[in-house]
């Protein structure tokens, strides 16, 4: 879209298609065969346990704060702009864990 013309002024709204944290730690789980469990945390108890990990305060609060909007589902949407742009459907969550975990094997 950078060398192509019809694009000046345009924004464009890409996403795949949705998932969420517990539906992600699922496919993670069905991919490796190893179970693993997502915890939703309270943005304080978050921010705490990113700062004890080492992030800076600052840091942790605003990854906490992230992590929840997108809980909110604030990065949502329905638009079809990134398919439209790459010209193909959108990777979907479990080809982007099968495609790290085999990137990963091949390391």
């Amino acid at each position: 879209m950078l060398t192509q013309d019809g694009h000046l002024g345009a924004t464009y709204e890409l996403g795949g298609p949705a998932f969420t944290l517990t539906e992600l730690a699922a496919t993670i789980s069905e991919v490796l065969g190893t179970p693993i469990a997502y915890q939703d945390m309270p943005v304080a108890d978050y921010t705490a346990a990113l700062t004890a990990a080492g992030l800076p305060p600052e840091m942790a609060a605003a990854v906490a704060d992230a992590d929840a909007g997108l809980a909110r589902g604030e990065l949502f949407t329905a638009r079809e702009d990134l398919v439209k742009l790459i010209g193909r459907p959108a990777t979907t969550v479990r080809e982007a864990v099968q495609n790290a975990a085999t990137a990963e094997e091949t390391r």
